[in-house]
This record gives structure tokens, sequence and C-alpha cells, in this order.
């Protein structure tokens, strides 16, 4: 995959699946981002754990 860096000038090329977990990790960092900020201000953000969320859900 052909990739812009916004860190530095240029292109550069990554595998498929590094780009694909990158995807993920960035947009999970952006969540803890916005989950710190709401808790921060007082928002209770709930059950932010998948896995405990379908827990819940499925009894």
């Amino acid at each position: 995959m052909k990739c812009d860096a916004m860190s530095q000038p240029g292109h550069y090329c990554v595998p498929m699946r590094v780009a694909v977990t990158h995807f993920f990790n960035h947009q999970a960092h952006h969540r803890r981002q916005i989950t710190t900020i709401m808790s921060q201000l007082g928002r209770d953000v709930g059950v932010t754990d998948f896995m405990a969320m379908l827990r819940e859900q499925t009894g």
C-alpha cells in the first residue's frame, strides 16, 4: 500500500497487513483520547471494553 507520511515528506510503501494494523491501533488511540477527556469533564463513559459489553448483553 502506498502512503504519504504526515510526519515527514515523501511517499513510502507498506504491506496491507501493516496498514490495517495501524488503522485499527490509531482509531483505538483516538477513542481513548475521547473517553479520557469525557471522564475528565465528569461524564460517565460507561463500559468501553468490547468483551465486557458483550458479556453484559448476553447475560
